[in-house]
C-alpha cells in the first residue's frame, strides 16, 4: 500500500473534521479543541477557502444534507471546561460561494454537549444532542450523568428529553435498519455510554423508546459486515477512551415476545486511548480506521485477514500503520474507489490536520 501524507493546516489541539458539500462541491471543515477559528478547505484544490470566526472548543460537526446548515458543538475546552458549551449553526450566506461570509449563530445553550445527529421526520428537521455529563465540578467528577435531547431546529425551543442517566457519552449515530438487515425501512438511533449501548426507532413523537442492547461500557461503535459473511458485526472501542477494539457477532433471539441480543466476541485489538473510529468499505474491502491518542499514538487501518477460524468463529485482523505518533482524534473518509482512498485526520501528536492519500 502507498501512503502520501500532506499537511493541510497547523492548529493547536486539532479535533473536529467533517466532510461538507455546497453547490455540489466537496469541502472539509477543520476545528480545534482549543480556542480558535475553524478552517474551510476545498476538497479538490486542498486550499483553505475560508476562515470562520468561531470560538473553538469543538466536539462535533455535522451536516445533514448538501447545502444545508452545519451544526456544531463548541465552547468545550481542555480539562472538561464544557460549562458554556452550546449548539451552533454555521451556513454560508450564499451556498454558491462558501468563500464569502457565513452566518454563525449560537442557537441553544447546552452545558457538556458532546455529540450531534441531525434527522428529518416528515420533512421537518430535528437535531439529537447528547451530553457527556449534566455538570462537572472537576475533570474527575462524573457524579451527574448526561442525557440525550431532541431539538426542533425550526424554533430551538425547550428540547424533548429522550434518554437520561448516561455517564461519559461518546457515541451517537443513525443506524440503517438497526440490528436487522440494512434494507429494512426502520432505522434506529444508537447511543453509547458507560451504561451500555441503547437503541430506539426514529419516532414521530417527542417521547422515544430506547432499549439497552448491551450493558458493556462502550465509547465508540460501528456496525458493518466486516468479514463478508452477509451479516453485520458490532465494532466497539471499550471502555470510555478505551484500550480495546472489540468485534462482536450479534445473535437476535425472541423469548415470550421479548427480543434479546447476544454479543459474541470474535476479535480484539489493543489500543491506547482509542479514538476516532470509522468502519466501512475502503479500497475494495471492509476496513477499520482507528486512532490512538496516547502511548505510541499510531493511526491504524485494520483489515480482516483471509484466514478463517471455523473452530471458534473468530476474525483475525491485519494491522497497517498509516502514520506513527500522530495521536489522531478524528478522521473523515472522503473520496473512495476500488483501489484508492482519501482521509483527513485531526492529529494532536503533531498539531496538524493532515490528508492521507491511500492506494493499493
Amino acid at each position: 500500500m502507498k501512503i502520501d501524507a500532506h499537511i493541510l493546516a497547523h492548529m493547536n489541539m486539532p479535533y473536529a473534521v467533517a466532510a461538507l458539500q455546497f453547490n455540489s462541491h466537496p469541502y472539509v471543515l477543520l476545528s480545534p479543541e482549543d480556542h480558535g477559528p475553524a478552517l474551510l478547505v476545498d476538497a479538490e484544490s486542498w486550499q483553505v477557502a475560508n476562515t470562520l470566526d468561531t470560538p473553538g472548543g469543538t466536539m462535533d460537526i455535522v451536516q445533514h444534507v448538501p447545502d444545508g446548515p452545519v451544526y456544531s458543538v463548541m465552547n468545550c475546552f481542555l480539562g472538561y471546561k464544557f460549562q458554556d458549551a452550546a449548539i451552533y449553526t454555521l451556513q454560508p450566506q450564499d451556498v454558491r460561494r462558501p468563500s464569502a461570509p457565513w452566518h454563525i449563530n449560537r442557537v441553544a445553550d447546552l452545558p457538556f454537549a458532546h455529540r450531534l445527529q441531525p434527522l428529518a421526520i416528515h420533512g421537518r428537521e430535528y437535531l439529537i444532542a447528547a451530553t457527556l455529563a449534566e455538570q462537572k465540578s472537576s475533570p474527575q467528577d462524573w457524579s451527574r450523568p448526561g442525557a440525550v435531547r431532541l431539538y426542533d431546529t425550526s424554533c430551538w425551543q425547550e428540547p424533548a428529553l429522550l434518554l437520561s442517566n448516561l455517564h461519559r457519552n461518546h457515541g451517537l449515530a443513525r443506524i440503517s435498519g438497526g440490528f436487522d438487515h440494512p434494507g429494512n425501512s426502520s432505522d434506529e438511533i444508537w447511543v453509547s455510554a458507560k451504561e451500555g449501548l441503547f437503541a430506539s426507532n426514529i419516532d414521530t413523537a417527542r417521547s422515544w423508546n430506547f432499549t439497552r442492547l448491551t450493558d458493556r461500557d462502550i465509547s465508540e461503535y460501528a456496525y458493518i459486515d466486516i468479514d463478508g459473511d452477509g451479516v453485520r458485526e458490532l465494532i466497539t472501542i471499550e471502555p470510555f477512551h478505551g484500550h480495546t477494539l472489540c468485534i462482536y457477532r450479534v445473535e437476535k433471539t425472541t423469548e415470550q415476545q421479548t427480543t434479546r441480543y447476544n454479543f459474541i466476541q470474535v476479535a480484539e485489538h489493543t489500543l491506547e486511548y482509542g479514538h476516532g473510529l470509522w468502519a466501512g468499505t475502503l479500497m475494495g474491502a471492509a476496513r477499520i480506521i482507528v486512532g490512538n491518542r496516547a502511548g505510541h499514538g499510531n493511526l491504524l487501518m485494520l483489515t480482516p485477514s483471509d484466514q478463517n477460524h471455523p473452530e471458534n468463529n473468530s476474525i483475525e485482523l491485519h494491522s497497517d500503520i498509516l502514520a506513527k505518533s500522530v495521536k489522531t482524534a478524528h478522521a473523515a473518509v472522503l473520496a473512495r474507489t476500488s483501489n484508492t482512498a482519501t482521509l483527513v485526520t485531526a492529529n494532536q501528536g503533531d498539531s496538524t490536520f493532515t490528508k492521507y492519500e491511500l492506494s493499493i
